[in-house]
């Protein structure tokens, strides 16, 4: 069976605008009983929702409970009063009195039910047998096959939600008629829409269709677009359209500048974007786009790569989260960019959170000036950074009102220096500690180690997150000494 990772390269923290207005759906995974739950796939969201990399955020990692052979009045004990962010629950032969929860509309208000094409055909079946009993859905996704097509809308004819809030399309090998049916019959109730793995170049016509049914969506808040297929071709954009009026969310993942005159086209249409993040572009021609987010006076949250019209973001009063792809064609700006920020009070008042990716070399210097000039900022990111220990030392000694750090892709060395400086005191407002994908392979310079001794030392006030530690360290062995090897030979003889 494929599998295929979805939601793009973000995930596993919320950015804090999407977790106040937004919080994740419990997922419904059409399983039969008897299956083994394997890993649950939350529902794709506006970019940081997927994994550590791109999120500066306040969030808690996402919480699981998977339950089977339960009682009706137990499990729903556990979608209302327990708190968890993810459900995904087994499926009803094992509940007597199904019926019972599928009945009580509020508990599918935060269900997503997900349609894979390489399903057995009984979970196809359990698919559109809850389809049928969820009268209001939090969120549905859709990968279908075109072999799919006509069984999808035998079924959808009788078998479909009064309401659904979220979208989510796998565009690829997808019926075109399926993504324009579902667009209609829900213009007036969808908040977000995901189209994903859009890599495919699709023909004109399907591609205006598309769009001329997206900006139909009189509700729409957030739209995350992964992949080029739907940002080639040249769409038409009104600017009366139905969802200027509610959009302010976008998330465009993987485009090239090839792809960015629609992208600009989309940020022109209105200034009240709050989030936009525009992941792993070439910045070389990125002025218009820049241009266009430097009249959003409500921006708050922003993920660009690092260009010389940066500078123009100093008009972004209310940002308080920024996300920085640091790309190497770009480097050379970064002085300039730093001597301007230095003469002016101006950039990013109220920023709190930081993410950096990729910084290396000059890039330092960007880190280092805006800690510095923000001694508020109480939520760090830092992902695939390369600096040595002075550098280290010189950013933390910038960040005593840090609450929360994320450290990705980060060698041993550097989180080895970082916990040293959290345990000599010099970060007193630190909470969270979250380390993802650091490996290390030598006692002495043990990270793993290194973390548990925060914990340790601050009797566990300091919550200290290592599950993404890869740890191959062995103990020193001693050496026997004289006296042990003596009576080892005496016992011997």
């Amino acid at each position: 069976m494929r599998h295929r990772v979805r939601g793009g390269s973000r995930g596993g923290i919320i950015p804090p605008r999407i977790q106040q207005s937004e919080p994740m759906g419990m997922i419904s995974s059409v399983m039969r009983s008897g299956d083994v739950p394997g890993p649950v796939a939350a529902p794709a969201a506006s970019p940081a929702l997927e994994d550590p990399k791109p999120s500066c955020s306040k969030a808690e990692p996402c919480k699981v409970c998977y339950f089977d052979r339960l009682s009706d009045t137990l499990a729903v004990c556990i979608f209302k009063n327990l708190g968890m962010e993810v459900i995904a629950f087994l499926l009803p032969q094992v509940c007597k009195r199904w019926s019972t929860l599928a009945s009580a509309e509020d508990l599918w208000k935060d269900c997503h039910l997900f349609y894979d094409p390489y399903m057995s055909e009984s979970k196809k079946r359990n698919f559109f047998h809850f389809l049928n009993k969820a009268p209001i859905l939090h969120a549905l996704t859709l990968e279908l096959e075109y072999r799919d097509g006509l069984e999808f809308f035998h079924h959808w004819k009788t078998e479909n939600p009064r309401e659904i809030s979220t979208l989510e399309f796998i565009y690829d090998n997808m019926p075109p008629n399926v993504m324009f049916t579902m667009l209609k019959r829900y213009k007036d109730l969808v908040t977000k829409l995901i189209i994903s793995d859009t890599h495919t170049p699709y023909n004109i016509p399907d591609v205006k269709e598309v769009w001329n049914h997206v900006q139909n969506l009189s509700k729409l808040k957030y739209l995350i677009i992964d992949g080029a297929g739907l940002l080639e071709h040249k769409a038409k954009f009104l600017k009366d359209a139905p969802c200027w009026k509610s959009l302010q969310v976008l998330d465009v993942k993987d485009c090239s500048y090839e792809d960015m005159n629609t992208v600009q086209k989309i940020l022109s249409q209105h200034h009240n974007w709050t989030e936009v993040y525009l992941g792993s572009c070439h910045a070389k021609d990125f002025r218009g786009e820049v241009k266009a987010l430097s009249k959003c006076v409500n921006l708050d949250t922003i993920q660009i790569p690092f260009c010389k019209e940066f500078k123009l973001l100093e008009s972004c009063r209310m940002l308080d989260s920024l996300i920085i792809d640091c790309l190497e064609e770009t480097v050379k700006e970064v002085k300039g960019i730093v001597l301007a920020m230095n003469k002016s009070t101006l950039y990013f008042p109220k920023l709190s959170n930081l993410k950096m990716i990729g910084v290396e070399g000059d890039y330092v210097t960007l880190l280092l000036c805006l800690v510095k000039k923000h001694l508020e900022i109480s939520h760090l990111n830092l992902v695939s950074c390369k600096m040595n220990p002075m550098e280290v030392l010189n950013v933390f000694s910038c960040t005593a009102n840090l609450e929360k750090l994320y450290l990705h892709e980060m060698d041993n060395m550097t989180v080895i220096t970082i916990a040293h400086e959290i345990i000599a005191g010099k970060l007193p407002k630190l909470r969270e500690v979250y380390v993802h994908e650091c490996y290390c392979d030598n006692i002495e310079f043990c990270a793993k180690r290194a973390l548990t001794q925060i914990q340790e030392h601050f009797s566990h006030s300091v919550h200290v997150f290592t599950g993404g530690v890869s740890c191959s360290c062995k103990p020193v062995v001693a050496a026997p000494s004289k006296a042990s090897q003596k009576r080892k030979r005496d016992y011997l003889d």
